[in-house]
C-alpha cells in the first residue's frame, strides 16, 4: 500500500494463470456459440477474445478480468472502446456479444458497467446476463442488437 492508501499491484511478466483460465473460458463459450473466426479490431483494440460468426455476421468480444473490478477506470475505458467500435461497424440487428469473465460476486457490478457503456455508445441491448462457471469464476454478458 502506498502512503496515500492506494493499492498498487506490481505486474511482473504476462497475465496471471487465473486471467488465462478466464480467457480460455470465454474462448470456449464463444466457439460453442458458433463464433469461430479470429477477428482483429481495426482500431487496434485487443480484447482477450474476439471471434466472428460468419453464419450470422456477428462478433463475440470477451475480456478476462483477474486484477480488475467493475470500478476500474482503465478497464471500463477499454470496454467502452470495444462497444464504440461495435456501434460504428455493426449497426445491424446481429447478435454481437460483449462478455466479461470475472470473479464470482462481481456480476451485478459488471452488468451495471456494461449497461452504462452500451447506453453511452447508443447501442441497443438485451438485459445483462450472469452465469456462475465455478466456485471462483463467473461470466457477465450483454447481447447487443445494433445502434439506436
Amino acid at each position: 500500500m502506498t502512503p496515500g492508501g492506494l493499492h498498487m499491484r506490481a505486474r511482473v511478466g504476462g497475465p496471471s494463470a487465473s486471467h488465462e483460465r478466464r480467457r480460455a473460458t470465454l474462448h470456449t463459450l464463444a466457439v460453442l456459440a458458433g463464433y469461430r473466426l479470429p477477428f482483429a479490431l481495426p482500431d487496434g483494440g485487443r480484447p482477450d477474445v474476439c471471434l466472428f460468426a460468419p453464419d450470422v455476421g456477428a462478433l463475440f468480444i470477451g475480456d478476462a478480468k483477474h486484477s480488475e473490478d467493475p470500478s476500474d477506470s482503465f478497464a471500463l475505458h477499454r470496454l467502452a472502446g470495444y462497444m464504440a467500435w461495435l456501434r460504428r461497424v455493426c449497426p445491424s440487428p446481429a447478435s454481437d456479444f460483449l462478455a466479461i469473465c470475472h470473479a464470482t460476486g462481481q456480476g451485478s457490478g459488471w452488468g451495471e458497467a456494461l449497461v452504462r457503456i452500451a447506453d453511452d455508445a447508443g447501442v441497443r441491448f438485451a438485459p445483462p446476463r450472469y452465469a456462475t462457471i465455478s466456485r471462483s469464476t463467473a461470466v457477465t454478458w450483454l447481447r447487443c442488437h445494433g445502434s439506436v
